[in-house]
């Protein structure tokens, strides 16, 4: 058994992940698979923390969705439009 773990820029947009899907489907029996943040997702949490550290004003602006590059749930469903 292989542990591999998967995020960053393997899950940058919805053919990407649809290919690491696909892989997991073809060659994942016996394999355990960890999926961590989106590509970005890390960045913008960083970025949310020191803004927040900053002043807690900032706080409201950074967890408003809109503010976000991009949504991994659009993103995620991607994978599996054809």
């Amino acid at each position: 058994m292989k542990f591999i773990k998967i995020g960053g820029g393997c899950l940058k947009d919805g053919p990407a992940a649809r290919k690491i899907i696909e892989l997991i489907a073809k060659r994942g029996q016996g394999n355990l698979f960890v999926l961590s943040a989106f590509y970005g997702v890390t960045d913008i949490l960083i970025s949310g923390i020191e803004k927040a550290l900053g002043s807690e004003d900032h706080i409201p602006a950074v967890i408003t969705p809109s503010n976000q590059q991009g949504s991994g749930c659009e993103m995620l469903f991607g994978c599996f439009r054809r």
